[in-house]
């Protein structure tokens, strides 16, 4: 018979969850302060313009910019950081708003409202193990970000 998860298991899922959401900040301050340096802004207007600006709107301005002036390899590679950041801001919006419950075998889960499931829900299976691997993913792509930022103008 299946037993309810253990509170260290709950723990862990806890920790690895907040290890998520300080990721996810750490690769949003990338974008923005690397959108900053593109457009030559100041503190000040960096934190008016574009810390209050959706993930999504960041991603489309970087995309408009590479499509403009860079090069047709170049800005490909730029999409392909994009498409990154928005998936991994999309999975951290589900976490974040998501409904942890469990399963019938106890195993966690969360439920999300976005998306295919903004109208019937569908559980997944979280385990700390899985929110590692996306903490690992979200750490590359804020890597990423530094690695096309000289592709860009105001970067050099």
């Amino acid at each position: 018979m299946p037993q309810p998860p253990t509170k260290e298991d709950m723990d862990a899922l806890a920790l690895s969850l907040g290890r998520v959401v300080i990721a996810s900040a750490l690769l949003e301050d990338e974008l923005t302060r690397s959108l900053g340096t593109i457009l030559s802004l100041n503190e000040v207007q960096e934190r008016a313009i574009l810390r209050a600006m959706p993930t999504s709107q960041k991603v489309t301005l970087l995309r408009q910019i590479a499509k403009d002036y860079l090069s047709v390899a170049d800005s490909k590679r730029v999409g392909e950081v994009g498409d990154m950041i928005t998936k991994v801001a999309d999975e951290r919006n589900d976490l974040i708003h998501g409904l942890y419950v469990h399963d019938e075998d106890y195993s966690p889960v969360v439920l999300t409202f976005s998306g295919a499931a903004r109208i019937r829900s569908k559980p997944k299976k979280q385990a700390a193990q899985d929110l590692e691997l996306l903490r690992i993913q979200i750490n590359y792509i804020a890597a990423e970000i530094e690695r096309i930022r000289p592709l860009l103008p105001n970067a050099r």
